[in-house]
């Protein structure tokens, strides 16, 4: 869509972006596997993700997606952490 098609911190908005950033930044763990250290500053994250267009590790790709609605005007961005716990009894997760 065009600059300006829709208005900043809207969810229509927060929907597109969303979905061009599954589209267009893949996650990739081969730093992670390699033992290689992840920066997470964020002119090292766009080099990476954007200029290198190479994927990122869960918290490089989500602190991309954070950078992008700050500077887009979302006013609620609020980093948190989550762990996949798949096939782990139900009383183990905590929220």
């Amino acid at each position: 869509a065009a600059s300006g098609d829709y208005p900043a911190d809207s969810v229509k908005t927060l929907s597109i972006v969303m979905g061009a950033q599954a589209h267009a930044v893949p996650f990739e763990n081969l730093d992670v596997v390699v033992g290689h250290t992840i920066s997470m500053k964020p002119g090292d994250i766009e080099d990476k993700l954007v200029h290198r267009r190479r994927g990122g590790y869960c918290f490089e790709v989500n602190t991309l997606l954070r950078l992008a609605l700050d500077a887009l005007g979302f006013t609620n961005v609020e980093p948190m952490l989550c762990r996949v716990r798949y096939n782990k009894p139900e009383h183990t997760m905590l929220a």
